[in-house]
């Protein structure tokens, strides 16, 4: 399919979003969705930058939610998704491409959020987006042990995994300052001081990264 150029979209329309939050939904579980209202207040405020692809007919075929974390040169990957009927065709590699090109531009690194295929259902899927992401140049912060707050608010927190993009040095003192970062901006309803709290007591002193062959 021959799509016009990812681009950010500083002012998003309703009609644009409302394709946008039909991918999101059928893209991750609900206790990883936020509510449609919260998601569309922060592409619609600026709070959280909204980068789309759109093909020919000028549908949404893809979309990224980027959240930069304040006082830190990191943004956080909220959600990366492509629309169903348009998976497999090289999209993957298309959307690094374009947020490595955009990292460059504001010097910035990513943190990537993913669900830890040891846990729950679907472990190829899950170990399929680690892979996608190890495959495009990031890196796993393979000893850290990572949770999301439910944001369905019905169940016990997500097993998740972080990663980087791309690969920076990382100790356990700049890790545990990005995770409250996340925490406190992204999920100031659904977190509180107790998991933030559970997540920092377990950090190593020595963060390791998968592949470990990585030169800074």
């Amino acid at each position: 399919m021959m799509v016009r150029p990812i681009q950010f979209v500083p002012k998003p329309g309703l009609a644009l979003l409302g394709q946008v939050l039909e991918i999101y939904r059928h893209s991750f579980p609900a206790e990883e969705r936020q509510p449609d209202d919260i998601l569309l207040e922060r592409f619609q405020s600026g709070k959280e930058e909204l980068h789309v692809a759109l093909g020919p007919d000028g549908k949404v075929v893809g979309f990224a939610g980027l959240w930069p974390l304040k006082g830190t040169s990191f943004c956080l990957l909220d959600y990366l998704a492509v629309r169903e009927d348009c998976r497999g065709q090289g999209w993957g590699g298309a959307w690094m491409r374009h947020l490595e090109s955009w990292m460059l531009q504001k010097q910035a690194y990513l943190l990537i959020e993913v669900e830890n295929p040891e846990f729950g259902g679907n472990p190829s899927s899950k170990q399929s987006r680690i892979d996608f992401y190890l495959h495009n140049g990031a890196v796993l912060l393979n000893n850290v042990r990572y949770l999301l707050p439910d944001l369905e608010g019905k169940g016990k927190p997500v097993e998740m995994k972080l990663m980087l993009f791309p690969p920076i040095p990382m100790n356990r003192y700049n890790l545990s300052q990005l995770i409250g970062h996340v925490h406190r901006e992204l999920y100031p309803s659904q977190t509180n001081q107790a998991l933030i709290d559970e997540i920092l007591q377990h950090l190593p002193e020595e963060i390791e990264f998968f592949p470990t062959n990585q030169s800074f």
